[in-house]
């Protein structure tokens, strides 16, 4: 039988956190992001636990490849609003959640390709 791989993710401490949401928010927001998604982004509002766990989520998406543009990392960080920018995100949680986004990110980029397959 095969076991499920669990990945061991970093433990950051609050100030690593902090600085990789701001910084993924600034790459991939709508602020400043400059990634066309090729779509108008709408987001509903979210608690911070669903936001956080859209973050989650998404980390684990990359990981799994199943998401491996930086177009498919836009949509969802834009689809969170408010909850997180480039001058900070609402929680510690998200705060931690965009870290695991970051890393995997970091992790899986040499297998991101340019375009979303159509």
């Amino acid at each position: 039988m095969a076991q499920d791989r669990v990945m061991d993710w970093p433990k950051p401490t609050i100030d690593q956190a902090i600085s990789a949401g701001m910084a993924l928010a600034t790459h991939y927001g709508r602020t400043f992001g400059k990634i066309d998604t090729g779509e108008q982004e709408e987001y509903e509002p979210l608690s911070d636990r669903d936001a956080e766990q859209k973050l989650l989520d998404l980390a684990d998406h990359v990981m799994d490849g199943t998401v491996n543009t930086h177009v498919e990392v836009a949509k969802v960080v834009r689809s969170l609003g408010t909850k997180i920018g480039p001058m900070g995100s609402v929680s510690t949680e998200i705060d931690l959640a965009a870290y695991r986004v970051s890393h995997a990110i970091l992790q899986k980029q040499s297998a991101f390709v340019d375009q979303p397959k159509s």
